[in-house]
């Protein structure tokens, strides 16, 4: 039996876990779950003004970013983002949309400036390049896992997908 669907399931939670870090942000803002789920529509959630967490960057997208094809896009469960995987690969791109105290908080650990948005950064460790985007009022975080081997780089992928899902927001 191959360990690889395992593998790609422990890879596709921890995105899940830093992601799900985005939506929380630092100042007691309500909880992922509480903002994807609120359909009132209020001034404060993101799922109204974000609605659909697959909808800002498609299949198709994920794919010409990275160079090769993704099998599937997921919603992320209890906020508001995306996962994109090759099936039966260690291959994950995910993003979410985070809030201001995210932001600061990212902000304030090492990191690498990148020209994106109004203002960018990016963090690699061993695993994962996570980019932390400000676009006007529009905070983004983007986890990149993808091997040293694949045809373009993590910050090339990181880049696109920002692109993308920018592009999509009102």
């Amino acid at each position: 039996m191959s360990r690889a669907p395992d593998r790609r399931r422990l890879i596709a939670a921890l995105v899940l876990a830093c992601l799900a870090v985005a939506a929380c942000g630092s100042t007691g803002a309500s909880s992922p779950t509480a903002a994807a789920s609120d359909t009132a529509g209020g001034p404060s959630s993101s799922a109204s003004i974000y609605p659909g967490a697959c909808s800002y960057m498609t299949i198709a997208q994920a794919s010409q970013a990275l160079g090769a094809q993704i099998d599937t896009a997921t919603p992320v469960p209890g906020a508001l983002g995306c996962v994109y995987e090759i099936n039966g690969s260690p291959i994950v791109i995910g993003y979410q949309f985070a809030d201001e105290a995210y932001w600061t908080e990212a902000k304030t650990a090492a990191h690498t400036d990148i020209d994106l948005g109004d203002e960018a950064f990016y963090t690699t460790d061993a695993d994962f390049t996570t980019f932390v985007i400000r676009d006007g009022t529009t905070y983004l975080s983007i986890v990149v896992h993808i091997p040293s081997t694949a045809a373009k780089s993590a910050i090339d992928v990181g880049t696109a997908v920002a692109g993308y899902v920018l592009a999509g927001v009102p």
